[in-house]
């Protein structure tokens, strides 16, 4: 990408605070649509041998259903991920729509909320990776680029620097309250249970932040699971988008 803007100290000063606060996905919308056409964001860590666990999801009302449908289901069908197979630190990628083969996943993550292509950057260290990417309705000349991978890599910085838990728990919460909803069978720990498992977070994470055994975190999930005939977590999405 061409280098349109110099990097700005001052946001990035705004950006370290923010990421302490429970808005920091706002925040980070807000500053991106400064720069481009973003109405998106979504911010996931990788493990060595793991899928992704989801940090941000900020934008329109579904953006958590999005994030959980990515995590746990579409994120195989990425060629981001595809075409991310090096081991260098820092990464750029331009995805467009029409480069997505499987056709539920480019139905649910970019056809229906109308976007276009997004924009994605990593940081990868020795144990994990994270990555930012932004969805933009449009592509315009007028786009700040440089800009918005400047934003990135503060945003990146931040959150490996705060960790998944502070800024996972707004997404757990938000499927919590729509799962409630959408499966009204579903007891109080069950829908907590199944939140966080759609979140990216395994039985052991689940259990050390309930205070529970792993093993309950297993009997929980399968109950949630009976109630409405499903296999696994992944089924109560349908139910969500």
């Amino acid at each position: 990408m061409p280098a349109l803007d110099a990097f700005d100290p001052d946001l990035a000063f705004e950006a370290m605070e923010a990421a302490e606060r429970p808005d920091f996905g706002d925040w980070f919308l807000n500053a991106a649509q400064r720069f481009s056409h973003v109405e998106e964001i979504y911010a996931y860590r990788y493990t060595r041998g793991g899928g992704p666990s989801a940090l941000i999801s900020t934008g329109a009302k579904q953006a958590s259903e999005r994030a959980a449908l990515y995590a746990n289901r579409y994120h195989p069908y990425d060629p981001m991920l595809q075409g991310a197979k090096d081991d260098s630190g820092g990464a750029f990628f331009h995805v467009e729509a029409r480069q997505i083969d499987n056709r539920a996943y480019r139905h649910h993550c970019f056809e229906a909320p109308r976007f276009v292509d997004k924009l994605s950057f990593r940081w990868r260290r020795p144990k994990d990776a994270y990555y930012i990417s932004f969805y933009r309705s449009r592509a315009s000349d007028t786009d700040k680029l440089q800009s918005l991978a400047n934003l990135a890599e503060i945003g990146l910085t931040s959150l490996a620097k705060h960790q998944a838990p502070k800024s996972a728990a707004p997404i757990a919460q938000r499927l919590e309250a729509k799962l409630k909803a959408a499966y009204p069978v579903l007891s109080q720990r069950e829908a907590e249970i199944a939140a966080k498992t759609l979140a990216g977070q395994s039985a052991s994470q689940i259990a050390e932040t309930l205070s529970i055994s792993p093993a309950s975190v297993l009997t929980y999930r399968q109950r949630a699971y009976a109630k409405y005939g499903f296999t696994s977590a992944n089924d109560f999405l349908d139910g969500l988008v």
